[in-house]
């Protein structure tokens, strides 16, 4: 009989509101604690994704560079690089400029004028 009394006297303890209070203000700490974690991960698992890209990014530059130095270690290279940047030539080279015929500079068609402008210089022309 005691130990029921015991037992019944647990249970009121254990289901009293200032116990289920408990309970469940640390069942909410532990809940936010897993969704921090989850949080966490995610942002990682993010971040993880963007450093992978990067990464892929500088060995595609690397290669580019080291073609570049390889390229540059020639005289052809370097002759070729100078006339690139400084817009020169060897003696005996020439330079031909190509101009286009299409190109009409400093005048406009009629077409792309407003219908008021057209008219206007018909009256005056």
């Amino acid at each position: 009989m005691r130990e029921l009394q015991q037992k019944q006297k647990f249970k009121r303890r254990l289901y009293s509101y200032p116990s289920l209070v408990l309970a469940i203000t640390f069942g909410f700490f532990i809940m936010h604690g897993t969704l921090g974690v989850v949080k966490k991960d995610k942002e990682s698992a993010a971040a993880l994704i963007t450093l992978q890209e990067k990464m892929t990014n500088l060995s595609d530059r690397e290669m580019e560079l080291k073609n570049s130095i390889t390229k540059l270690s020639t005289d052809e290279g370097i002759d070729e690089e100078i006339k690139e940047k400084f817009n020169v030539s060897q003696e005996g080279e020439r330079v031909a400029v190509i101009v286009d015929q299409n190109n009409h500079s400093g005048t406009s068609t009629n077409e792309s004028k407003p219908w008021y402008k057209k008219i206007w210089n018909a009256i005056i022309h």
